[in-house]
C-alpha cells in the first residue's frame, strides 16, 4: 500500500544551489503516512529559483539538522514544485573514510541523474546507522537492513545495466 499525504508543513530555510549558493526562501511539504517526504512547493526569488529549476535539483534545509535533496519539476514566477528524493540529518559524530568513487561523466554534461565525483562510508557513532556521503554533500543515514537492501539493489541493476551493454566495460 502506498503511504498517503498525512498533513504539511511550512517553513523556511535555505536553498543551495548546485553551485553553492544559498538564499532563504518559504517552503511547504507533504508529511507522508509512512513518515516519509512527499511533494513540496517553495516561494522565493526568481532568478534564484530560475537557476535551481535549470539545475533540476538543490538542498532545501528543512531545520537546523535536516536536509532534502530535492528534484525541481516546475518553476514560473517566484513559484517551484519540487519532488523529495532524500532526507539526511546531519550530526556532529559522522565518522567517514575516504574512498574514491565514480567518475563525471565523459562529455561533462549533466545527465538525468548526478553523477558523484567521490563518495565516502561510515557510521554515526551510536545511533546505530550506516552512512555513505557524495561529493562531502550531507550525510545519508541508513538503518544496517536498509543498507544491506540497497546493497543487494545496486548489485542487482549493476549486474542488469552490464548484461545489457549499457555500460562501457573498461
Amino acid at each position: 500500500m502506498l503511504p498517503t499525504i498525512m498533513t504539511k508543513q511550512k517553513g523556511s530555510g535555505d536553498l543551495v544551489l548546485t553551485n553553492g549558493v544559498r538564499q532563504v526562501v518559504i517552503w511547504e511539504i507533504e508529511i507522508l503516512s509512512d513518515g516519509s517526504f512527499g511533494k513540496g512547493s517553495i516561494n522565493g526569488d526568481r532568478k534564484h529559483l530560475a537557476t535551481a529549476a535549470k539545475d533540476g535539483c538543490a538542498s532545501l534545509l528543512l531545520g537546523l539538522d535536516v536536509t532534502a535533496a530535492i528534484a525541481i519539476d516546475s518553476y514560473a514566477n517566484d513559484w517551484a514544485t519540487f519532488r523529495t528524493l532524500s532526507v539526511s540529518r546531519k550530526s556532529r559524530d559522522f565518522h567517514a573514510q575516504s574512498i574514491q568513487g565514480s567518475r563525471p561523466t565523459a562529455s561533462g554534461k549533466t545527465t538525468v541523474a548526478r553523477r558523484p565525483k567521490t563518495w565516502k562510508t561510515g557510521s554515526l557513532a551510536m545511533s546505530g546507522c550506516v552512512c555513505i556521503v557524495f561529493d562531502d554533500d550531507v550525510p545519508v543515514a541508513l538503518v544496517p537492513q536498509d543498507a544491506r537492501k540497497l546493497a543487494a539493489e545496486l548489485i542487482e541493476f549493476a549486474d542488469r545495466v552490464e548484461s545489457l551493454s549499457l555500460v562501457n566495460k573498461n
